[in-house]
């Protein structure tokens, strides 16, 4: 290969490597593929699903209780003075004093295996029905996790569209005045108009450049916290690609819907915690009942006199058993009697707050209702304010050009059109936060 072929080669590498290092820094989303990105990645969501395997190993964990268990006990001892026995006067014939004597041997070797099996205890059989509730509580709080994950990354999604408008609208509005300027310059140097109005005209310009850096800096934050909330790295630039336009014209709510606070997945948790304290009140309770367990074990011993346990030749001894153990519960100076009260009291406690969820929880919907009707009518009324401050700032600006309008008018209109412009996306970013927190209290999320 010659070396022109090599340069050549080289370079096509490095500017294909470059540009999948670039296309790495870059991540596109809708606001549907953002929020699905935020359910895989974001760190509330990760923990929603931890907790779900956490409480799959605990119903797991309940039902092998009840199950069979086996286990092996080996067991070496070494006895360096062989335990001695008194044996009675008159044990045997000729024999008118008691004596002692050595029994057992020096090395011994014990082996077990066990097998045990609960057969009867209230308590298995409860944390039995208990293992479907954990596991419906366990997906309830992933859907609160998703709704929650869902209404922060919106909410930041739009904060960003908002931001990107008023970007757009500052670059258009500079490009507008710096326009405007060149042509008072020229018609200043010409003779026809006053130093004062290109002063304003450069004052303007100036508010207007501090304007752009201030928007930058917010549509920087505004990507930020959205990249917070999906749980991607702040070195990595977003790209969104749903339009505001889009955004507001569709997902329409209605505000008027009929609204159960039983869809509302806090509710239904709340029922779930309320039934679990139930299982565990009967737990406590279950634990004054007998309980029987069934057991069986064969094992092997050795003792010799020498250390040589692991020459097979020599003879091992069998061993086998099974049994029955009932256990009865006497006395436990009320123990678990102040435990199972504790359990009624705490679900006395959800009850309570149940009645609460129900109340409070139509305060939430009829107080979302008002603020999103109350930000739509706002809405309508700074669409119909930008467009008649941009007719009058239309108007001023072609009667200054006509020579027939002053700058001082022209600024007074400019400023007026900002302000409207600013008061337009606020609104509309406000009316876009209502409707989320609407559908979030209908319990849509």
């Amino acid at each position: 290969m010659s070396a022109k072929t090599c340069i050549s080669a080289f370079i096509l590498f490095t500017a294909a490597f470059c540009s999948h290092a670039q296309e790495d820094r870059f991540l596109s989303f809708t606001l549907e593929e953002a929020v699905q990105f935020a359910l895989q990645n974001n760190t509330q969501a990760k923990n929603s699903g931890l907790d779900a395997q956490i409480n799959r190993n605990r119903t797991l964990e309940i039902i092998t209780t009840g199950l069979p268990q086996l286990s092996l006990d080996v067991s070496y001892k070494h006895n360096i003075r062989l335990p001695v026995s008194i044996v009675p006067a008159n044990t045997f014939p000729l024999q008118s004093e008691e004596f002692a004597v050595e029994f057992g041997t020096a090395h011994n070797v014990y082996a077990d295996f066990t097998l045990t099996q609960l057969i009867v205890d209230g308590r298995y059989f409860i944390g039995l029905k208990a293992t479907k509730t954990i596991h419906a509580i366990s997906q309830e709080q992933i859907k609160l996790t998703a709704a929650e994950v869902r209404a922060n990354v919106t909410k930041a999604y739009y904060a960003v569209l908002v931001a990107q408008a008023g970007q757009t609208i500052v670059k258009k509005n500079l490009e507008t005045l710096r326009k405007l300027l060149h042509e008072t310059t020229e018609i200043y140097q010409a003779g026809f108009t006053e130093q004062l109005d290109v002063d304003r005209l450069q004052l303007q310009l100036a508010n207007m450049e501090t304007m752009e850096r201030k928007t930058a800096l917010q549509l920087e934050l505004a990507k930020s916290l959205l990249k917070y909330h999906m749980g991607i790295d702040h070195t990595i630039d977003v790209v969104l690609t749903d339009r505001l336009e889009a955004v507001l014209a569709g997902n329409g709510v209605d505000a008027d819907a009929e609204f159960n606070c039983e869809t509302r997945t806090e509710y239904r948790l709340l029922g779930l915690q309320y039934n679990m304290r139930g299982f565990d009140a009967q737990r406590i309770r279950a634990a004054y009942f007998p309980s029987v367990i069934g057991f069986a074990g064969y094992g092997w011993n050795a003792q010799r006199q020498q250390f040589d346990i692991f020459d097979f030749n020599q003879k091992w001894f069998n061993t086998s058993y099974w049994g029955v153990e009932l256990v009865v519960p006497l006395f436990d100076s009320y123990r678990n009697g102040a435990i199972y009260q504790q359990k009624k009291l705490e679900q006395m406690k959800i009850k309570n707050q149940l009645l609460d969820f129900r109340q409070s929880s139509n305060l939430q919907v009829t107080q979302a209702r008002a603020e999103f009707k109350t930000a739509l009518d706002d809405y309508r009324n700074q669409q119909e304010n930008l467009k008649l401050a941009e007719k009058i700032y239309e108007q001023v600006k072609t009667k200054y050009q006509e020579g027939v309008g002053s700058s001082l008018e022209l600024a007074n209109a400019e400023a007026s059109l900002s302000q409207t412009q600013a008061n337009y996306l606020n609104s509309m970013y406000d009316l876009l936060v209502k409707r989320v927190e609407l559908e979030k209290a209908l319990g849509n999320y």
